[in-house]
């Protein structure tokens, strides 16, 4: 799957699984995991990016996982906007974002399939 032929996505999301937390700013972190998140789930032909992103996002999970997908892009957001944001919350918004990318990256590596073909 890292293979750039195979899926260029997945290996910008798989090294992003491991350079997130090599920052000390905890808003570079989560803009890098989100980074890994967009390129697995994000399609350039979405009129509302946001919004199918996030569907994406929670359909490719398992319905145990319980996580508002939306509120953490929300994070994000605020993260990557410099607008403020609360350090409980940034910390909460990077620990499960980071299992959203996490499993999703799993899963992928488990059924040896990619979350949506590359766009060229």
């Amino acid at each position: 799957l890292r293979d750039f032929n195979c899926s260029r996505r997945f290996g910008l999301a798989f090294n992003n699984m491991y350079i997130w937390n090599q920052t000390s700013n905890p808003r570079i972190a989560l803009a890098n995991i989100w980074v890994g998140l967009e390129a697995l789930f994000g399609k350039r032909d979405d009129k509302r990016t946001t919004q199918a992103l996030v569907s994406r996002i929670s359909e490719w999970l398992p319905s145990r996982m319980n996580i508002d997908v939306a509120k953490l892009y929300d994070q994000r957001c605020d993260a990557v906007h410099g607008r403020w944001i609360d350090e409980k919350e940034i910390w909460y918004a990077i620990k499960r974002s980071e299992s959203l990318l996490r499993l999703a990256l799993i899963k992928c590596i488990e059924k040896d399939v990619t979350t949506l073909p590359d766009w060229k």
